[in-house]
């Protein structure tokens, strides 16, 4: 009984710092958050046992002042230890290692992230999908491999991470929640650590050859790696080509082929020099190249898309295993882009039902598409750490990250003519500029109470070229011209943080934490000028950015308990958080053909009667209406949910996992936009709907259970049969008609064998029952038999590999 109280004393004190500290974040938040007023002026509605449960007040002032005199250690990276069991971070985080996790498997970095519970994704071409971490979407996520910033080319079309290759992560550790300050702002983090060099004794030159062939799409994956060094120096250098062809979808839909072929090539060289005994420079040059890919359901297919990226870092560190000391880092990233809508199976699959069929009725012969864009992302930041490493630690820093972009869609007719009174669409070349300072402070308050607090000041200016094609190309006599506005807005970002991990007793470790972060609008949302992107499920809704956009303000708070009580583990996490001046695109105006079909059961009913061109029509509601959207700031919206993950050793070589994660989102500000008649997005304004909804884009209630039989002398062998069950997603946004998704259940089974220390098999077959189904958030195209259906996921694949090391 005295243990009980003593434990319910410890967790009485967590959760009074973190009160505390929750008043103080409200607090700043308030003073930090510097909106952009609306000069739209309209009818808005808008383990070892502690002595004590705390060191002495004496104890404790000596250890935060002791810090101006200690010049040891370093948090340049944050260092996430696999989170589901033993507790070693105090915020809510998962990790994936090369040596733990499938890597070979996946085709994408996205659908890499899959594997952990917290994170989703939609499957965007046959080597692309875009993650989300939670409920948070690619605007309000911060990535980052090896420190470099990762932008989006283009919103809602492209991937997060799809210029990182998984054959080149050595580890990602994914932060699902406000909770680090050294990265930049952002709701949540995804930090890829990338292959890195190693030292040798003597001088050592190492290799690998690794090969994977997929059955279904005809997927071929092969990589060439070579490392090595010596004392002082070290070198990483790996090179991969993966090909594939349309893939069948499941069940009884064997001649439904999926155009999703492609060819990408990418490689990395990565180098490392020691100048001194505790210094280091280290350099990164990254190139990924894509060409002939297929999107099916997007609006055009890529032609070629090249991506380079170059990361300078000078590291000051005493100990090689512990933390930084010094971090100077310089980075600059560049894609470009361009493609077309003339394939065969993209015109007969979406371009004409979707686009040249529903024009033609408004009088334009619209046959092709084109695109080309290209994106920057460059940086510089300074991370200095003072404090041991099993002492207080208090991080400064600070950084300048720029993101860039220019995107260029034009519709031509047969004749190669520019379409639609001459207008360009896209986002017109413009960047935003962030300049931060920040800080974080570790404290090992004892044995069993640990915190760490950190924080973040940001200045952002946004930047447009007003002179670009995209805001003036058009007909003179046109009554459309570009709507989002030409204000460069500029704004003061800030974030705070608290995380604190309690000790309860040697098996059981208590998690706690809230915290407080803004975003800016990225650039497609600020300038978007009616791209035809697949939101809501449907390729050809167009989108309009929102020049004096507010940002984003995030509160949330995080709860978890790990235990470890062999042969046992388990766990569980929860969080909520309150998003205030959300951005979303909501409900503006439709056009739509004279006739469709309704296989899809779109509502538009919360458009404005004024501005539905399908209204009253054969193709009222029908499936190749196209809707358009405005962005906004909705008052509020709300996000909660939880993550359940155990795992039991059966016996020993024996051992079952299993996981469940569910979030659910909230819009409690609905509205829609109504244009002035000036087509413009400053003189519009916002009308209220009543009553609330889920937010969009938000996964069912998902689970894994995976049945691991290995060798537990010498791990020479190991199969594992893993199902995945997806509840049904009935909870949609409905005013925004996107679509309901059923549930699906998938079974598959992997297995690996080592022949020999230099060579390794590995066999998978996936989709074991060959199921035909779709993920939540799939896209739409036309099935063999002309109807509109979402796309399918790949059917039944067999998948060999092969590695071998010298």
């Amino acid at each position: 009984m005295a243990r009980f109280y003593q434990h319910c004393s410890q967790a009485t004190n967590l959760c009074l710092i973190t009160i505390t500290l929750l008043a103080i974040l409200g607090v700043s938040g308030s003073v930090l958050s510097q909106d952009v007023p609306d000069p739209r002026n309209s009818p808005t509605t808008t383990n070892k046992p502690s002595n004590s449960l705390a060191s002495s007040n004496a104890e404790k002032l000596d250890a935060l002042l002791d810090l101006a005199e200690k010049d040891v250690g370093q948090l340049a990276e944050i260092s996430i230890a696999s989170p589901d069991f033993d507790g070693a971070s105090s915020s809510p985080s998962s990790t994936l290692n090369a040596e733990e996790a499938d890597f070979a498997q996946a085709t994408s970095t996205g659908d890499l992230l899959k594997q952990i519970p917290s994170v989703s994704g939609r499957r965007l071409s046959g080597i692309n999908v875009d993650p989300r971490v939670r409920g948070y979407n690619s605007s309000q996520l911060n990535a980052n491999a090896n420190g470099m910033t990762q932008y989006k080319s283009i919103q809602d079309v492209d991937s997060l991470l799809s210029q990182i290759d998984p054959g080149v992560i050595q580890e990602v550790d994914i932060i699902a929640g406000p909770y680090t300050s050294l990265y930049g702002p952002g709701f949540a983090f995804i930090n890829i650590n990338l292959l890195e060099p190693k030292r040798y004794d003597r001088p050592e030159i190492h290799s690998s050859t690794f090969f994977n062939y997929a059955s279904n799409g005809q997927i071929m994956y092969a990589r060439e790696n070579v490392w090595g060094g010596s004392k002082d120096w070290g070198m990483y250098c790996t090179y991969g080509v993966r090909t594939g062809n349309d893939y069948h979808a499941g069940g009884d839909q064997y001649d439904f082929t999926i155009p999703t072929s492609f060819k990408k090539w990418d490689t990395m060289l990565s180098l490392s020099y020691d100048l001194n005994s505790i210094s280091r420079i280290e350099f990164d040059f990254l190139h990924n190249e894509l060409n002939d890919v297929e999107m099916p359901g997007i609006i055009y297919d890529p032609e070629n898309s090249s991506n380079n990226q170059f990361n300078l870092r000078y590291i000051i560190q005493e100990d090689r295993k512990g933390p930084q000391d010094l971090l100077l880092q310089a980075w600059h990233e560049e894609t470009f882009f361009h493609g077309d809508a003339s394939r065969e199976s993209k015109q007969r699959t979406f371009y004409v039902p979707f686009v040249s069929l529903v024009y033609w009725d408004y009088g334009y012969d619209v046959s092709n598409c084109f695109t080309r864009g290209h994106s920057i992302s460059t940086g510089v930041r300074a991370l200095r750490t003072f404090g041991a490493a099993d002492a207080p630690r208090w991080t400064v820093g600070a950084d300048w990250r720029r993101s860039g972009q220019r995107y260029q869609e034009i519709e031509v007719d047969p004749n190669g003519e520019v379409t639609f009174r001459g207008n360009y669409y896209g986002i017109p070349e413009s960047s935003l500029d962030d300049v931060g300072a920040l800080m974080q402070l570790e404290l090992p308050l004892n044995d069993r109470l640990s915190a760490t607090v950190g924080g973040r000041v940001d200045y952002v200016q946004a930047s447009l070229n007003r002179e670009d094609s995209i805001i003036w190309h058009f007909d003179p006599d046109a009554f459309v011209f570009y709507q989002p506005g030409l204000e460069m807005p500029n704004y003061v970002l800030g974030m705070a943080y608290i995380n604190a991990k309690q000790k309860l007793n040697d098996t059981d470790t208590l998690h706690v934490g809230t915290g407080f972060a803004m975003r800016a609008p990225n650039l497609g949302e600020l300038y978007f000028d009616e791209p035809l992107v697949p939101y809501c499920n449907v390729g050809n809704s167009e989108l309009n950015g929102l020049s004096i956009l507010k940002p984003e303000k995030n509160w949330q708070f995080d709860v978890g308990v790990t235990c470890e009580r062999k042969p046992l583990r388990y766990g569980a996490r929860g969080f909520y958080s309150t998003i205030w001046d959300y951005i979303l695109s909501v409900p503006a105006w439709t056009d739509g053909p004279y006739d469709c079909s309704h296989d899809l059961h779109r509502d538009f009913q919360y458009w404005d009667p004024d501005f539905r061109g399908d209204l009253g029509y054969l193709s009222e509601n029908g499936d190749t209406v196209v809707a358009s959207y405005q962005n906004e700031n909705i008052r509020l919206a709300m996000m909660w949910g939880c993550d359940l993950f155990g795992e039991l050793e059966i016996r020993r070589g024996v051992s079952l996992f299993g996981c469940v994660s569910y979030i659910q989102g909230r819009n409690l500000s609905r509205i829609r936009y109504i244009d002035a008649g000036e087509f413009s997005a400053l003189e519009g304004y916002t009308q209220k709907i009543p009553g609330s909804e889920s937010l969009p884009n938000i996964y069912p209630l998902n689970g894994w259970i995976s049945l691991k039989v290995f060798d537990p002398e010498k791990d020479k062998w190991r199969i594992e049969f893993i199902t995945r069950l997806v509840n049904a997603q009935n909870e949609v946004a409905v005013s925004l008609s996107e679509l309901p998704t059923p549930g699906f259940v998938i079974f598959n089974l992997r297995g690996s064998y080592r022949w020999s220390e230099r060579l390794n098999l590995t066999l998978a077959l996936e989709n074991l029952t060959n199921a035909y189904y779709f993920e939540p958030g799939s896209v739409v195209i036309l099935n063999p038999s002309g109807i509109p259906v979402r796309i399918p996921e790949p059917g039944f694949t067999v998948s060999l590999g092969i590695e071998g090391k010298f």
